[in-house]
């Protein structure tokens, strides 16, 4: 019953998501401990452009990133009844998606990764309505500018620039005016920052110091020691490994259409992994932002007919990791 009441009425299936939601940020929400602690906001602010102009410790910026969480489920699922990449029980993806991306307690706090999830769902939006226009050229320099706007509120989203030249070769025949116009999209918040940088303080070196703390940082250590962690991320990749395998051997029953937006979701994966690697400060804060491929990938598995004791087998081990990751966080 309650599963169809989730894929018949979607008022309902967003409410439930909130009150899971919700459930998982009592802790965060509710706590009068600093979040994030001083070390993690030192190194992550290290290499923000903005992040020393929000004080840690202040509440109200919990609450903040907790309602863009929120908005960010509900936008994944406009998200796809807009494109329709995932028809078969929609009401999985605001699910996964409250699940993966509050999942590790230490992300619950306003970084500057929830307006990024939401300025590159708005980027996909118009990055997938270019694919639907005869030229299309208008909605793909509005995908550039929402991709380049949040490389620069968050320093692992910089390589998800690269998935524009990837989704302009899978959805769309060459042109050069489209290589041009993405070209610009993307260059333009960087123009914009530069020119403030210099009406400031009249300094191309301080522009260039600021542009400097973006780039890739290098490779972390191995992150075995924290236990939680570790089982949480290896039941996701289980899960993500069955996910992929199954897509791959059904992807000739599907439309053209549904392919390529799949395809572009696994390349974001690819590179949201990629900056997880190469932005070690950030690391695991990149959850939120490495949840939307995770969600529309695992999705589609989970909601395939077939399979029922794997799935259900994979839905008690994606609960039994996020509940571990909570208890050992604050128990």
């Amino acid at each position: 019953m309650l599963a169809g009441s989730l894929k018949r009425n979607t008022f309902f299936a967003l409410s439930v998501c909130f009150l899971l939601l919700f459930v998982l940020w009592i802790p965060s929400l509710f706590s009068l401990a600093e979040i994030p602690s001083g070390e993690t906001y030192q190194q992550m602010q290290a290499h923000s452009l903005w992040m020393g102009l929000l004080p840690p410790g202040t509440k109200i910026w919990t609450y903040i990133a907790f309602i863009l969480t929120f908005i960010s489920a509900a936008s994944l699922l406009v998200l796809n009844n807009r494109h329709l990449f995932h028809p078969a029980n929609e009401f999985l993806l605001p699910l996964l998606y409250v699940l993966f991306s509050s999942a590790i307690p230490a992300t619950q706090w306003f970084s500057g990764i929830q307006a990024v999830v939401l300025l590159n769902f708005l980027g996909l939006h118009f990055l997938f309505a270019s694919h639907q226009r005869l030229s299309g050229l208008a909605e793909l320099f509005i995908a550039s500018f929402c991709f380049s706007l949040a490389s620069l509120c968050f320093p692992p989203a910089l390589l998800l620039l690269l998935l524009l030249p990837v989704a302009i070769i899978i959805l769309r025949t060459f042109a050069w005016r489209d290589w041009v116009i993405s070209f610009f999209g993307a260059l333009t918040p960087y123009a914009y920052l530069l020119f403030y940088y210099w009406m400031d303080a009249r300094d191309i070196a301080i522009a260039r110091e600021a542009f400097l703390t973006l780039l890739p940082q290098g490779l972390p250590d191995a992150p075995f020691g924290n236990i939680p962690l570790f089982v949480f991320f290896a039941g996701t990749a289980f899960l993500l490994f069955l996910s992929l395998t199954h897509t791959l051997t059904k992807s000739s029953a599907n439309k053209i259409k549904i392919l390529h937006i799949r395809a572009i979701f696994r390349w974001m994966l690819l590179l949201i992994i990629a900056g997880i690697i190469f932005y070690p400060s950030c690391s695991y804060q990149a959850m939120p932002l490495l949840a939307m491929p995770v969600t529309v990938i695992a999705a589609n598995y989970l909601a395939q007919p077939g399979r029922k004791k794997m799935k259900i087998f994979c839905w008690l081990l994606l609960w039994a990791t996020v509940i571990y990751l909570h208890v050992a966080e604050f128990l």
